[in-house]
């Protein structure tokens, strides 16, 4: 691992979140309300008392448009990767892979070739 690390990596969670909300202008019992907490939670969580539930976490990272992975030190970027899942594009090799897992003809193969027939064809009517 780089020994040169981002400074705010090393801040504690309470401390981002008080940094956040401050660089915001907003007041501790004005973030509360908007997070459906009291003024005294988000003190507690800014000062690294009380850790916020997952709720909250989400509520902070909606508002303040940041990442999850940013607050925990995973990653030095405020904004997170978006994962798309599986590429429909590859839809051949989808199939497959279904072709390849069980025996043609079997009942497993069966439910899952229509399973992924159906998820296919959902995708491509949806773009």
């Amino acid at each position: 691992m780089n020994d040169r690390r981002d400074v705010h990596m090393e801040k504690t969670i309470g401390q981002k979140l008080k940094e956040l909300r401050e660089n915001a202008g907003i007041s501790q019992a004005k973030l509360g309300k908007m997070l459906g907490c009291t003024q005294n939670s988000v003190f507690k969580y800014e000062s690294d008392i009380n850790f916020p539930p997952k709720k909250i976490l989400i509520g902070y990272a909606d508002y303040f448009n940041f990442s999850l992975d940013w607050l925990f030190g995973r990653c030095p970027n405020m904004e997170g990767k978006l994962y798309s899942g599986v590429n429909f594009d590859k839809e051949s090799e989808i199939r497959e892979l279904a072709d390849s897992m069980f025996q043609e003809g079997t009942v497993g193969y069966e439910r899952l070739k229509n399973i992924v027939d159906k998820i296919v064809s959902e995708k491509i009517n949806n773009k």
